[in-house]
């Protein structure tokens, strides 16, 4: 009973049912807000009443194949749990050393390339890395980072979506104003850490799938991104 496709049950085995009453039940559900890693929802989803209409015996392989399922999960769960350990540990180094500009942007220059810097309006391919402040990853242009934090698209894959990203280098660029600011600041060449405050970011709004109404960005939510800018877009 999911009211969104679930990504990490592509390939796997899985058991069908129909909501014959109570649809929007399920439907209210799905769109509570949720965090990563699991789209655990942030506040308890409680079921207050359940009526059992039929009553079977549970084949005992299903029960067991259940079982075996949730433990790999948890496995998961706490592997990324350590890998977004370690991403914050590495961040909070850079971040002591980042450079912070008037507007509350903290900037860590990882690498100052020779290269030039693009014109206003101009188009650039740049690769970045989003995390939130726990640690945990929000969006990346990389491949091998979407797989290592297990948010790794198919689809999105095979429609050749992952490695550099067009951006304009503008400041009506329609990106978050602390990723201009950041972006503006850099040459071709450079690799630059960006610590974006929430002010800077998505704000007091946070940031919703349009679609699904599910929340992707927290309100008030501090980011911090790996940007490096690759060159000029064609």
């Amino acid at each position: 009973m999911l009211p969104v496709p679930w990504q990490s049950l592509d390939g796997k085995h899985s058991v069908f049912g129909e909501i014959v009453l109570g649809q929007e039940v399920v439907d209210s559900i799905g769109s509570v807000a949720t965090s990563k890693p699991g789209d655990k929802p942030v506040d308890p989803v409680i079921i207050q009443q359940i009526n059992i209409i039929s009553k079977e015996v549970t084949a005992p392989s299903f029960t067991a194949e259940m079982e075996k399922m949730e433990a790999i999960q948890k496995e998961k769960e706490a592997e990324l749990l350590k890998i977004a350990a370690g991403t914050v540990a590495e961040l909070d180094i850079l971040k002591k050393q980042a450079e912070t500009l008037p507007s509350g942007l903290q900037i860590y220059w990882n690498q100052k390339g020779k290269g030039m810097k693009p014109t206003e309006g101009s188009w650039v391919k740049i690769n970045y890395n989003g995390f939130f402040a726990d640690g945990r990853l929000l969006d990346t242009s990389s491949e091998d980072i979407a797989k290592k934090y297990d948010t790794f698209d198919h689809r999105r894959a095979d429609a050749n979506q992952y490695g550099p990203t067009r951006a304009q280098y503008s400041q009506d660029a329609q990106l978050i104003a602390g990723f201009r600011e950041g972006l503006l600041q850099m040459s071709i060449g450079d690799k630059a850490t960006l610590f974006i405050p929430s002010h800077l970011g998505y704000g007091a709004q946070g940031l919703r799938d349009p679609r699904t109404g599910q929340v992707i960005v927290p309100p008030d939510t501090d980011l911090m991104f790996e940007l490096e800018l690759v060159g000029l877009a064609e």
